[in-house]
């Protein structure tokens, strides 16, 4: 199993623990990989119907480059690169359909139209 760094899973944790109310303390990054190796998770089959409803959505991705505070503080960054990436979602069972990764200047509109015929 990967595990993500130690700051990254206590982060989501904390955020999590607060997103809940719960006022517990965060445990240790050790701790939450020897509780997760316990988890037995059953994920749910992807339906096999067709959905009736689609819903399209996008959002850019920071690929490579400087932090927003940093670009904030001492102006403009070089060489930051984003991505698009675009969602097909059903909304009943909230499963990807379909997604597609495309340059941050392609136009949602034009590349929804273009997932429009892969669907199932």
């Amino acid at each position: 199993m990967i595990y993500p760094s130690g700051r990254a899973l206590r982060g989501f944790v904390s955020s999590l623990i607060t997103l809940l109310a719960l006022g517990l303390p965060v445990p240790c990054y050790t701790r939450i990989c020897r509780r997760a190796k316990e988890l037995e998770q059953e994920f749910t089959k992807l339906s096999r119907k067709r959905p009736t409803d689609i819903v399209f959505d996008s959002s850019g991705v920071k690929v490579y480059g400087e932090g927003e505070w940093k670009v904030r503080q001492h102006g403009k960054a070089k060489r930051r690169t984003w991505r698009k990436i675009h969602l097909s979602v059903c909304p009943d069972s909230h499963e990807i359909i379909l997604s597609e990764l495309t340059n941050s200047n392609k136009a949602d509109d034009l590349v929804a139209s273009q997932m429009i015929p892969k669907l199932p």
